[in-house]
């Protein structure tokens, strides 16, 4: 029970989920349109009207700030560097180990880059992390044959991604 409370009082200081807004008094003064961001809470929810006008999904709460979006991030690759077949994936392909390796993959990616990315502000949308966890894992698969240990660790890793993402609201 404790756990729990120490886990629910966490997300509650991260989130604003809890927050609830009064309700709009200009329709009782007549006013038949309001200006959507005139509503309170819909800025801080990641509403904007340019995403809107796109066609864009909008943001989930872990999306709608940089502090959110990057401790949900850091959350994914961590766990994702603990998962069991991401051992491939954890340091770059060295030469030595695999000499022609960059004469075939022109685009190497690894966990400890995208750690490295991660701590440098470089995912500004959670599209450009799984971009580089998938050329991560395609690289994977074209390098290696289909009945190789590594291929199946890339299949893996990527449906384990997946699933986070999928877990936390992102997909």
């Amino acid at each position: 029970r404790q756990q729990r409370r120490v886990i629910q009082d966490k997300i509650a200081s991260l989130t604003s989920h809890h927050k609830v807004y009064p309700g709009l008094k200009q329709f009782k003064e007549g006013v038949t349109m309001v200006n959507i961001q005139d509503i309170p809470g819909v800025k801080e929810a990641g509403f904007t009207r340019a995403s809107h006008l796109s066609g864009a999904p909008p943001l989930t709460e872990r999306e709608s700030s940089d502090a959110m979006l990057r401790q949900t991030l850091t959350e994914i690759l961590a766990a994702t560097q603990k998962f069991q077949d991401s051992w491939p994936f954890r340091e770059p392909v060295r030469p030595e180990d695999v000499p022609d390796y960059h004469t075939v993959i022109k685009d190497p990616a690894d966990l400890s880059l995208i750690q490295r990315r991660l701590d440098q502000g470089f995912y500004r949308t959670k599209q450009l992390f799984m971009a580089d966890m998938t050329l991560m894992c395609d690289n994977c698969k074209a390098y290696n044959p289909k009945e190789s240990v590594y291929y199946d660790c890339a299949v893996n890793v990527q449906r384990f991604v997946e699933a986070e993402y999928r877990r936390l609201g992102l997909m």
